[in-house]
């Protein structure tokens, strides 16, 4: 039981940390932010994806990088799951 109550606290981080990067990249929560989760599990690995606006991000379990994807599939940036907002904030300075 207790595994899987940390999974689900680690799925809330990631999502969190998608719902952030989203902000930083300009898709701003307008009260509806229509944010699609798609579960991704094959024989290797499983993961998460998003979907929002014309943004993709993509986790495996196991990483702490989601990554970050614009429509047609150019690579707009990568952001750590468990990275303080404030301390990535201190670092670019």
């Amino acid at each position: 039981m207790d595994q899987v109550i940390d999974q689900v606290a680690e799925f809330e981080d990631v999502r969190r940390a998608v719902v952030r990067t989203l902000r930083e990249l300009g898709i701003e929560d307008d009260g509806s932010f229509p944010l699609y989760e798609t579960i991704l599990c094959d024989q290797n690995r499983s993961g998460r994806r998003y979907q929002c606006d014309d943004v993709r991000a993509v986790w495996f379990s196991g990483r702490d990088t989601i990554e970050f994807f614009s429509g047609d599939g150019e690579f707009l940036c990568a952001a750590s799951v468990n990275q303080d907002p404030l301390a990535a904030a201190i670092a670019a300075a």
